[in-house]
């Protein structure tokens, strides 16, 4: 398997674009369209969080420190785990 619990479509099953990655900081790019955090409901658990805490195994206790509405697209930055 992937990691990734979703079969719906093959958009939610790649893997985010690493733009940069130190010991402190991960920066990864948020495609058009997904949470940058998972929603309120089952319907919408896919998100960039989820996507990276599968990604990296190692980053269950990864939190957002800030995040992209679902419709635009850009650079996200995460502490790395």
């Amino acid at each position: 398997g992937n990691g990734f619990p979703w079969t719906d479509s093959q958009t939610k099953l790649d893997p985010l674009q690493i733009l940069y990655e130190d010991e402190e900081l991960l920066a990864v790019d948020k495609p058009a369209g997904l949470l940058s955090v998972p929603g309120r409901t089952g319907m919408n658990q896919d998100s960039v969080l989820s996507r990276l805490r599968c990604q990296h195994p190692e980053g269950d206790d990864l939190l957002a420190v800030h995040r992209l509405d679902k419709l635009p697209l850009g650079c996200c930055c995460w502490p790395n785990p």
